[in-house]
Order: structure tokens, then C-alpha cells, then sequence
């Protein structure tokens, strides 16, 4: 489908007048699959609205792209409110990364935007403007062309933990909300936490411990990797020490009994591992001037009040959370 047809389809919908944000994502998701046949990609690759982009794309089974697409109407720059507040966070998250409405499309690396083209006007219905037809074509095969991430730097990995847990963190609040009796697999670990550990725990606190758990959790189990080609939810599980009964009884929750919200973002995490080599990245810490562990991502994560609670209201947690070891 090359960009004149995809704007044809587009129109069609827009001057139906009866579209709506989902109608155009067959056009955009046909789009993107004819940028490379050889790439993937996945719409909606997610359960909820909190957690990841509109479309994936994966080159093998390895993503390298994220889409997010708004309503025709929609200023994929002026954003408001909770869409502000959610770009960001998709900024921090996805270092390959597209803003669009259909017709403008915002194309940002590593939470910069690097170009912006428009294909349309809005002056009488939507005019298209095919002089910039071609740039969105280079930029889309340009957005293609990147590699899936390779983490490189002990302070990169710490800064992407702590931004998949701030999403993984989102999920659970939604997910919490959503369970208001609390009898899901998730509810049923609140609710023992709030019993055993911390009885003035708030489900969103909660949330915030749990993610940060689950986040170094995953470090953990990656550093204890001994095939580095693979990694997954299940060899995390298996992965950790078993000196640790705590996260090894998390992990087979996160193995086995993820809800289906969760699990994209879960993966996404284990994809974020998969790209590093802990060993390498840390073998100088402890020395003088060494990159600060991957537990500093929880100083970067928004704070929980339950962290500065102590033993006298039920509390005792350490700044650091459960990440601490």
C-alpha cells in the first residue's frame, strides 16, 4: 500500500461521519505492514488502555517499534491531561517510538522527537498534500530500519527499568481498580501483603512495591542467567536463587498466573533484559566511580508513602523497597 491509497481509506472513514478512532487503524496497521514484509506487526498488543502503544512492531520475535494513534482530531503535540502524562511515560519506555492521528505523525528516538511530517489538511474536509507524501514513506522505512535495543550502559538499563516499572505500575492500579473485592491472584497478594507486611498499605501503594518487585525481580533473574540468547518469564522464574523464597514465590505468579493486562508489559520487561548482559554492565561496581546498581531505578520511580512508614504504623520498608538485597 503505498501513502496515496492509505490516505484514500482514511478520507473514506473521515468523511463517512461516522468514525470513530478504531476505524482507521486497518488503514494504518496495512500501512506499516507494507513498509517490510519480513517485520510484524501487532494492534493492540496490550489489554488495557494504561500499559503499552497502539501497535508493535517486531522484527523475529524481538520489538523494535511502538505506534501510538489518536483520533483523527487529535494534536499529537498539544496534548492535554492524561494523554500528556502518557507520552511521557511512553517516551521513557519505548526508544523507538511514533505519535499519530492518521494524518500527522511525530517520530521520536530515544524520548527526543527527531521529525514531524503531515500528509493532510483540514481546510475543506481532508485535503491531502502529496508533496510530502515521499517524506513519510523514508521516515516510516527509516523507523523500520532501527535495531531492536541493545543495553550497553549500567545507568541506560537503570533508566529503563525505571521506566517499564512505572507502566508495569500503572497496569496494577487499573487492575486493582477493577477487582474492587480483591479476589483475582492479585487482589488475594494485596490483600495477604496488607495482613502480613504493611496494614495501612493502600491498593496504589501496593501497586508501586509490587512493580518495583517484579522489576528487580527480573534483574535479578537475568543475572543469574546462564544462557544469555534467551530469556523469558519462565526462566525467570527458574532463574532465581532459591535463597530468595520471597521472589521466587512471586515468580511463579508472573510465570504462570499473570493477568492478561500484565502480560505484554511483563514481556516487554523481559524483552528490556534479554538486550542487556548484567555481567558485563556491572562488573565494576563497588569500585571507585562505578554506575550505580540497577536497584537505584527505584529512587527514580515516583515514591510510594508506604517506603517512609515506620515499624510504628505497621511499615519498615527501607526507601529501597523490596529491591533492596
Amino acid at each position: 500500500m503505498n501513502i496515496g491509497q492509505y490516505l484514500e481509506q482514511v478520507r473514506t472513514q473521515f468523511e463517512s461521519g461516522h468514525a470513530t478512532e478504531h476505524s482507521y487503524r486497518p488503514a494504518l496497521h496495512a500501512l506499516f505492514e507494507s513498509i517490510d514484509p519480513k517485520l510484524t506487526v501487532i494492534n493492540e498488543p496490550k489489554k488495557s488502555e494504561g500499559g503499552m502503544p497502539d501497535f508493535m512492531f517486531q522484527r523475529g520475535d524481538v520489538p523494535f517499534g511502538w505506534v501510538e494513534a489518536k483520533d483523527i482530531d487529535k494534536d499529537v503535540i498539544k496534548l492535554k491531561g492524561y494523554s500528556k502524562e502518557q507520552r511521557k511515560r511512553y517516551e521513557a519506555a519505548y526508544p523507538n517510538l511514533i505519535y499519530t492521528n492518521g494524518v500527522d505523525f511525530e517520530f521520536i528516538r530515544d524520548g527526543e522527537p527527531v521529525h514531524f511530517v503531515s500528509i493532510a489538511d483540514f481546510l475543506m474536509g481532508l485535503q491531502p498534500n502529496p508533496d510530502r507524501f515521499g517524506e513519510l514513506e523514508r521516515q516510516l522505512k527509516l523507523f523500520a530500519e532501527q535495531k531492536p535495543i541493545s543495553i550497553r550502559s549500567a545507568a541506560k538499563l537503570a533508566d529503563m527499568m525505571a521506566a517499564k516499572a512505572a507502566i508495569i505500575k500503572d497496569e496494577l492500579e487499573i487492575a486493582l481498580k477493577e477487582d474492587r473485592e480483591f479476589r483475582s491472584g492479585l487482589g488475594g497478594q494485596y490483600k495477604s501483603f496488607k495482613a502480613n507486611l504493611l496494614p495501612h498499605l493502600t491498593p496504589d501503594e501496593f501497586a508501586d512495591l509490587y512493580a518495583e518487585t517484579i522489576t528487580y525481580g527480573m534483574f535479578a533473574a537475568r543475572f543469574h542467567d546462564t544462557d544469555l540468547s534467551t530469556f523469558s518469564r519462565q526462566e525467570a522464574m527458574e532463574d532465581l536463587p532459591a535463597s530468595n523464597p520471597f521472589l521466587k514465590g512471586l515468580f511463579r505468579y508472573v510465570a504462570g498466573d499473570l493477568p492478561k493486562r500484565l502480560e505484554y508489559v511483563v514481556d516487554d520487561l523481559v524483552q528490556l533484559m534479554r538486550a542487556s548482559d548484567p555481567h558485563s554492565l556491572f562488573k565494576d561496581f563497588g569500585k571507585p566511580g562505578h554506575t550505580p546498581h540497577p536497584s537505584a531505578a527505584a529512587q527514580r520511580v515516583p515514591p510510594s508513602p508506604a517506603r517512609g512508614r515506620g515499624a510504628e504504623n505497621g511499615g519498615g520498608m527501607s526507601r529501597a523497597g523490596p529491591l533492596h538485597h
